[in-house]
């Protein structure tokens, strides 16, 4: 029979040593070792936050235009190929992760995961994997699986085609009627089957998502509160300050601040 003693002191032993090697790893970034040389490369820990919550919100757009985070340099002895694709993975699972959040099942997250690593373990040469990279389709493949699957009870197709089009014009003042429009309906048959459908109005639905894109241009961008306010179309600054707090409970500024500490 084991001795449950022997078990338990080698655990405690086994925990000393991994204490031990966290406290040597601690130190050695308090003290520099593991600087990068590059200030660029310190950009890359701050896009890829940038995409994953673009992904979580499945917001295509954007995602369109930021560049798949490559800065950081290879480690000694590794070939660009190699770095690269292993830098393509990592983001790979990272998207997978902003996906899950955003709403996506696991089955389906992790089809597209595998399908994705695929392409990736098929490159082997770097112009493939930097071709790969600017094709955004690693993003932007987890960002369209997060917006079809945002309202996974809706399944009314006007429904569906007018929160498409918000998630398209979240920079745009969009409204009621224009939706309305855009689905072919009268405006009032169009409120009421979205408030149906999804639980809230259209109004409630365009505040959230203008909300969740100024959080990513509060926290990842250095634009100031009044160049916020009007890329998201707000009438004004003070409204858009007034929206914001109403939502999240904090100032556009007190939120920045917290995100920033």
């Amino acid at each position: 029979m084991d001795d449950p003693n022997h078990s338990e002191h080698a655990t405690t032993a086994i925990d000393d040593i991994i204490l031990k090697e966290v406290v040597e790893l601690v130190g050695s970034i308090e003290n520099g070792e593991f600087d990068i040389e590059d200030p660029a490369a310190y950009s890359y820990v701050r896009t890829e936050e940038e995409i994953a919550h673009h992904v979580r919100a499945g917001e295509i757009v954007p995602l369109l235009s930021t560049d798949t985070p490559l800065t950081i340099p290879p480690l000694t002895g590794v070939s660009q190929v190699e770095h690269l694709r292993y830098l393509l993975i990592a983001f790979n699972a990272i998207c997978l992760h902003s996906a899950l959040e955003g709403g996506v099942s696991l089955r389906m997250g992790h089809g597209l995961n595998v399908a994705l690593s695929s392409r990736i373990l098929a490159c082997t040469t770097e112009d493939e994997l930097l071709e790969l990279s600017h094709s955004h389709i690693i993003p932007v493949s987890y960002g369209m699986l997060v917006r079809t699957l945002a309202f996974p009870d809706v399944s009314d197709k006007d429904v569906v085609r007018a929160i498409r089009y918000i998630h398209d014009h979240h920079h745009d003042k969009v409204t009621v009627r224009e939706l309305a429009e855009h689905v072919g309906l009268s405006t009032e048959y169009f409120s009421a089957k979205f408030k149906r459908e999804t639980g809230m109005t259209v109004n409630a639905y365009i505040t959230q998502m203008r909300i969740g894109e100024a959080k990513a241009l509060l926290r990842f961008s250095d634009l100031s509160i009044g160049e916020i306010a009007a890329q998201l179309s707000f009438s004004s600054q003070s409204y858009f300050q007034t929206v914001f707090k109403r939502e999240t409970g904090m100032t556009p500024q007190q939120y920045r601040s917290s995100v920033e500490a």
